[in-house]
């Protein structure tokens, strides 16, 4: 499959781009700031001044921010103001390594914030997610995580009800879930991961795929139940050992991306991960860190220069779910 280059800008370097919940991108920038535009990163749909660097959820309507600071959350205005700020024990130093930090979203309906916070001193419960209500602060239920974590990452599911965990610690160890408010009480259902980074999410909800950290495979897990519905090593595609990179995802609901590290990048098919093509990109082009936004467009990213490009395959219809 010829790739198709849609756009090159610079961005900064170490800063690339995430997905926002519209199907457009996200970049926080060094002031902090965090800049909103569409899926074909041509037009800035908004800009948020933010209160210190950290992970970043945009509501659907682009109107409010979350944003997840080293001791606390705050929710910020699109006219710059802080709606509100609420404190947690401070993130730090853990499990050996040298920083951690936590992450926020907003639930899929926009009334509430999924937090993931440190435990307190004494409690021998994990790490905590928080649930807020997104137009106070209010806590409205925390549920105890029995494990530690040192980074993670939350995020609204396609389904409009569930959020998707995905938590990391040193060591290749870690746990992807869900959580979802229920009978006005959050559930939170976690499974250790070990090797398994969670990539992405199909658009339409019903699987996730996992990328591998050292052990060398794709896998497709049908959610919420996390059965295993495919796996495929780099070995049986690719001439290299390099294995698979951490990047890839689901470029549309019936193809996943993915690359060998340092090495070529290839299209699955969704549902078996049967290789379908390489990727064929142009002469002197980014090919680092593909990402897809679902809806056949994904980017690349150079994360020394900033050097950013978008892409779609010319012969797929765009925007399909």
């Amino acid at each position: 499959m010829r790739a198709e280059l849609i756009m090159e800008r610079e961005l900064f370097p170490e800063r690339g781009p995430g997905r926002s919940a519209d199907g457009g991108w996200q970049v926080r920038t060094p002031e902090p700031r965090l800049l909103i535009f569409d899926p074909y990163f041509q037009t800035l749909c908004q800009a948020f001044d933010l209160p210190w660097e950290g992970y970043c959820s945009v509501r659907s309507d682009l109107e409010r921010v979350a944003v997840a600071g080293p001791d606390q959350i705050a929710v910020v205005a699109r006219d710059g103001r802080t709606v509100w700020r609420v404190p947690h024990h401070r993130w730090g130093p853990r499990l050996g390594a040298v920083d951690s930090a936590g992450s926020c979203a907003f639930s899929p309906d926009g009334s509430q914030v999924w937090a993931l916070v440190p435990r307190p001193v004494d409690d021998t419960g994990g790490d905590h997610c928080w649930v807020l209500d997104a137009a106070t602060g209010r806590l409205l239920d925390r549920v105890p995580l029995h494990c530690s974590i040192v980074d993670s990452s939350i995020s609204p599911h396609p389904d409009g009800r569930h959020l998707v965990m995905s938590l990391d610690a040193p060591y290749e160890v870690g746990w992807i879930g869900w959580g979802r408010w229920d009978n006005g009480r959050a559930m939170v259902s976690l499974r250790q991961a070990d090797y398994e980074v969670l990539a992405d999410v199909h658009p339409n909800g019903g699987r996730y795929l996992t990328t591998p950290i050292e052990d060398d495979k794709l896998t497709v897990r049908r959610f919420p139940d996390r059965a295993v519905q495919a796996v495929r090593r780099s070995a049986e595609v690719f001439d290299g050992v390099a294995g698979f990179d951490v990047s890839g995802g689901f470029l549309d609901t019936g193809r996943v991306i993915a690359k060998e590290f340092d090495g070529p990048t290839a299209l699955f098919t969704a549902e078996t991960l049967e290789m379908v093509d390489l990727v064929d990109y142009p002469p002197d082009t980014v090919t680092d860190l593909p990402l897809p936004n679902g809806r056949g467009i994904w980017s690349t990213f150079d994360f020394f220069t900033g050097r950013l490009q978008i892409w779609k395959d010319p012969s797929a219809p765009l925007h399909n779910s």
